[in-house]
């Protein structure tokens, strides 16, 4: 009876014994945390791109009311041309004439209105795609600044406190400030900030780029 009770024993031994150096063979977990988000917002080439993305917006918005100004009018001469076609005051030739003219006008009327909207959605899929092809390249830069802090401070896990639940609340409930490298990754990434750009707070929207 004492055999098995000692097997046992000795297996436990052994195994608490392999785990342990399994624990001592791996590297100590030393955490940092980041709000990847507030770095996104503070960094001057995303800055620079949402101030020159909302500048085209803002040009494409100035050329769809000026075709939206010469819509109305095309509308206003189509109106009259319907109006003429169907007054008692004209004869049958001068009535037909102007039905021609209105039917005429109706196309461009159609043809216009559709090349502006055309342009509408082309141009809000543009943007689209430029913001989004930015932030992927943004982030790579955000990624590796995270990467060449963490490895300063012997960081070996990094956590981004930006992140929401599916409740909306951070999915970190409490995290020590001392282990936040936000600030130092604002600050590197932004070291090739050119002396004249003038960054924004987070919390305020990037000034339209000079002309």
């Amino acid at each position: 009876m004492r055999k098995p009770i000692l097997s046992i024993a000795l297996a436990g031994i052994f195994l608490a014994s392999s785990l342990s150096m399994q624990a001592a063979d791996a590297p100590a977990v030393k955490l940092a945390t980041v709000d990847v988000v507030k770095v996104m917002a503070s960094y001057w080439k995303k800055q620079d791109s949402e101030s020159k993305i909302q500048e085209a917006a803002h040009a494409a918005q100035e050329y769809l009311q000026k075709e939206g100004a010469a819509l109305d009018e095309i509308k206003k001469t189509l109106d009259d041309a319907v109006e003429q076609g169907r007054s008692s005051m004209l004869t049958e030739d001068a009535k037909k004439k102007a039905m021609s003219d209105a039917e005429r006008i109706y196309q461009q009327f159609q043809e216009k209105g559709q090349q502006a909207e055309q342009f509408k959605e082309n141009k809000e899929r543009e943007l689209a795609q430029r913001r989004a092809t930015d932030n992927a390249r943004f982030f790579a830069d955000i990624r590796e600044a995270v990467m060449e802090i963490a490895k300063a401070r012997g960081a070996t896990v990094v956590i981004d406190t930006s992140g929401r639940s599916n409740i909306g609340i951070s999915t970190i409930i409490h995290a020590d400030p001392g282990f936040d490298i936000t600030a130092d990754v604002v600050a590197l990434v932004n070291k090739s900030m050119p002396a004249d750009f003038k960054l924004q707070s987070p919390e305020a929207p990037p000034a339209p780029a000079a002309q």
